[in-house]
């Protein structure tokens, strides 16, 4: 049973496989079997990840980080609070997967301290891990693969190496998101494992995207919406059309961008999940700014920003407000735009979404350069450490004056929740 699932899951059959560790999970809870049944909702919390379905996913893998928990297995609990804190990153609360993230330090720590009692020698591929309280996170992520390599099979190692990736890209980490995914890619192809693969090439895409290299973003994203129409991936069909047709817009491409842009809408629609129809609403709110169809831009961010206010997701309610800030910015109403921007700021500060910040901040200045305050502006475009470079320029240019050493830039970061932590893994 546990071959047939781990083959469905790999295959793409993500409903078979999730019915199969069900039934798997209800046998190992009458024997009382913890690890397994730990393993189990493990499993189950990744496929419902993968299939979007965030609060089942959540659900299942806090329970099996309480099992490990109990039975006081921190390998376990450390491959638990990983995917459950990319999961709660995705769901827009950023303080509970730092909580987690600081968790998973700790456990790491202790891991690694009992690593060097029984290993007092051990070097080359086995470091010494010497963490403490002020080590980065980035740091005891890198650190922290030894161990998982050491207690996992190469599938486990796979995902643990996605599992770093993404987390690795939320902290502006690109570098060392490239090698865990490039790692991460090579095994689940390896293993023929085609979900993973595609979502992957969908990861490594956002990383390209988010450092402006639109063209190897292409490329990849190309390679996961081959992937997932071959396996008829129909759940994140919507997310990677309307990805791919984002980073066409970026590179000039209108005439493909809107056929696939068009297409998400349709998917999205057919899917009825809700989700991917405000993202894919949004997205085609971006389109239609981009080609200054503002009537039409105003009505896909409204309908998408009431579609999030009732799924109350924080942070992609914060982004759909900064583009209503944009759009504002557009039609020369700075009162209005900076009504609507600073209300994302606030959003962005209250659900701890600090990758975004240094983009409302960008939007703020080009508010007050409009409204003639360029004192403030110049305050507001200090250092953006975590904010890459800007997605989807507006066809009309920035209201920002060029300087000698700040290049002129739209400011116009647009849709990160169709490139970003917040909006993918899985979405991926």
């Amino acid at each position: 049973m546990e071959s047939l699932a781990q083959e469905s899951f790999a295959f793409g059959f993500l409903s078979e496989a999730r019915i199969t560790f069900e039934e798997r999970l209800a046998i190992c809870r009458r024997l009382e079997d913890t690890r397994s049944i730990a393993y189990c909702l493990e499993s189950l919390g990744q496929i419902a990840a993968h299939l979007g379905d965030y609060p089942q996913a959540n659900q299942h893998l806090r329970e099996c980080l309480v099992l490990h928990r109990e039975i006081g297995d921190r390998v376990g609990m450390a491959f638990a609070l990983l995917p459950l804190a990319i999961v709660t990153l995705y769901q827009g609360d950023y303080s509970i997967a730092h909580s987690l993230l600081e968790e998973f330090r700790i456990v790491i720590r202790e891991l690694g301290h009992q690593r060097n009692m029984a290993r007092p020698g051990s070097s080359g591929d086995f470091p010494q891990f010497q963490f403490t309280e002020h080590t980065p996170i980035s740091q005891i992520l890198s650190e922290s693969f030894a161990i998982f390599k050491e207690t996992g099979n190469d599938e486990g190692i796979a995902s643990k190496l996605f599992a770093l990736g993404c987390i690795e890209f939320s902290l502006g980490n690109f570098n060392d998101a490239r090698k865990s995914l490039a790692e991460s890619l090579d095994l689940f192809q390896h293993l023929g494992n085609r979900v993973m693969t595609a979502a992957v090439y969908n990861m490594q895409g956002q990383v390209e995207a988010h450092q402006g290299n639109y063209a190897r973003a292409r490329a990849q994203l190309e390679e996961c919406l081959l992937i997932t129409r071959e396996i008829d991936d129909h759940w994140h069909l919507a997310s990677r059309l309307a990805q791919l047709g984002l980073i066409l817009l970026n590179q000039g491409d209108i005439a493909r961008s809107r056929a696939l842009i068009e297409e998400s809408m349709q998917a999205a629609q057919d899917s009825g999940d809700p989700r991917y129809i405000a993202q894919s609403l949004h997205i085609h709110g971006l389109l239609s700014l981009y080609t200054g169809d503002y009537t039409t831009a105003q009505n896909h961010f409204n309908e998408s920003l009431h579609t999030n206010r009732e799924m109350r997701i924080g942070s992609t309610r914060a982004y759909l407000l900064a583009d209503l800030g944009l759009l504002a910015l557009q039609q020369k109403n700075s009162t209005m735009a900076r009504i609507l921007v600073e209300e994302s700021l606030a959003l962005c500060l209250h659900v701890g979404d600090r990758w975004f910040i240094p983009s409302c901040l960008e939007r703020l200045g080009e508010v007050s350069v409009m409204q003639g305050q360029p004192e403030q502006a110049a305050r507001l475009w200090g250092p953006r450490p975590l904010c890459g470079p800007p997605l989807v320029r507006p066809c009309h240019r920035s209201s920002r004056p060029s300087t000698s050493n700040r290049s002129p830039m739209s400011g116009n970061n647009l849709v990160r929740n169709a490139l970003a932590p917040n909006g993918t893994m899985v979405k991926s």
